[in-house]
């Protein structure tokens, strides 16, 4: 047994000799190569950093903007810099360059709010021009811009002037605003801006006014439609009015020409489309005066027939308010149209209300005696608004307005109740 343990232990031995004796071989190579003669130490030493040229910033395009008139903030400019330096803007000239600012950030702005109707550009073309420059604190990049302002369609809405109406242009003609449309809600005195331009094919198209408080008499009229053909010229500023709403309904300008005249109003057609009767009735001017008794004249009219139509009938108030003014017109072009004449008014309230018994079922038919007591109560008050010794913006006018018009509207609902 123990010759054995001995024989194994020396087998065991052995591979740890040879092991050792080839390790001291390699040592021996290696410190005599590293000893030969004429050979140079290898230094360690860890790479040169790699510098990389600083790159200029540039620009993003485009360099022409097209912007709404009556917005001052032009665009936030955008521009690239592959190092990712921080970046800084300033305006670098141009004939326009006075008119702008430019924030340190990219912000450009207009000083003035730019008006389409009032161009302050040099050339007074609405197109104005400047160049820009970006930095990043090493190098630059400029750019020349372009900026074109073009036309948002404004106006105002007037009979009394009308304050929170809904306008807007109606370009697929389904009598209700899509969110496509140009539109606006009218201020404190009528005056309105729609949100954005028009676009190429609105020329023609109906604007509509829905609704809305008259501002001085404090009478709501959230039924009343009032229209207007939106102007094929630019910068044209549009008053929507209940004649022009009438005259919108005509075939013809001489058909629109025609109905003026058999109301009394010897003025062009053509210029109606931007007249406001309010204010140049207020400045008494003559035809002003003639315009805006009329205008008051026709919004009792639909005041009234609106009344007759039950609120459950659910009658689209576009279709009312062209069919009120197709049954005046037709009757103006036969010469049977007298806004203060009671069996004149009784026969246009009669076609109008059988003209939408017809198209709607809900719309029940008329008793004519009471038609007829309606129709003279309401050319009494229009009688009223007709005096010409009273000036229908003048606050005796506007008082008599704010207590004929609930009166009136009361009167004929109580009436309808009692049937």
């Amino acid at each position: 047994m123990r010759i054995m343990e001995s024989k194994k232990e020396l087998v065991s031995v052995r591979p740890n000799r040879k092991v050792s004796i080839l390790t001291s071989a390699l040592i021996s190579i290696l410190v005599g190569c590293d000893a030969a003669p004429n050979q140079q130490p290898i230094a360690s030493s860890s790479p040169e950093p790699l510098v990389l040229d600083n790159r200029r910033p540039y620009f993003s395009r485009p360099d022409i903007i097209q912007l709404s008139e009556q917005l001052r903030s032009v665009t936030q400019l955008r521009a690239l810099d592959l190092d990712r330096d921080p970046l800084s803007y300033s305006i670098l000239g141009g004939p326009d360059a006075e008119l702008f600012t430019l924030r340190n950030d990219g912000l450009l702005e207009f000083r003035q709010i730019p008006d389409f109707e009032i161009p302050a550009d040099l050339d007074r073309d609405n197109s104005y021009q400047l160049s820009v420059l970006v930095s990043d604190g090493m190098a630059t990049d400029s750019m020349a811009l372009t900026i074109e302002i073009k036309d948002r369609l404004e106006g105002r809405v007037v009979d009394d002037p009308i304050v929170g109406a809904q306008v807007f242009v109606d370009l697929n003609n389904n009598h209700q605003l899509d969110d496509h449309e140009p539109s606006a809600i009218t201020d404190s005195q009528g005056y309105f801006i729609l949100d954005r331009t028009m676009p190429e094919n609105a020329a023609g198209s109906m604007l509509v006014s829905m609704g809305g408080i008259n501002a001085n008499s404090n009478f709501p009229v959230p039924d009343l439609i009032l229209m207007a053909r939106v102007p094929e010229t630019d910068g044209a500023k549009l008053v929507v009015t209940p004649l022009g709403t009438l005259l919108s309904v005509a075939q013809s300008d001489t058909e629109r020409q025609q109905a003026l005249q058999q109301m009394g109003i010897n003025k062009p057609v053509a210029d109606l489309l931007d007249m406001d009767p309010w204010n140049a009735a207020i400045e008494g001017q003559d035809s002003a005066l003639v315009i805006q008794r009329t205008n008051e004249q026709l919004v009792l009219l639909a005041v009234v027939l609106d009344c007759l139509v039950s609120p459950e009938a659910n009658v689209d108030a576009m279709v009312l308010t062209s069919q009120l003014g197709q049954k005046l017109l037709d009757n103006l072009l036969f010469d049977n149209g007298s806004l203060l004449d009671a069996r004149s008014l009784q026969q246009i309230l009669y076609q109008a209300h059988n003209e939408l018994s017809d198209q709607y079922r809900s719309v029940g038919l008329l008793d004519p005696g009471v038609l007829q007591v309606i129709s003279e109560a309401l050319a009494g008050v229009n009688l009223v608004f007709a005096n010409n010794e009273v000036n229908p913006t003048a606050d005796l006018a506007v008082a008599l307005r704010r207590i004929a018009l609930p009166a009136l509207q009361s009167a004929i609902k109580d009436l309808l109740v009692g049937l």
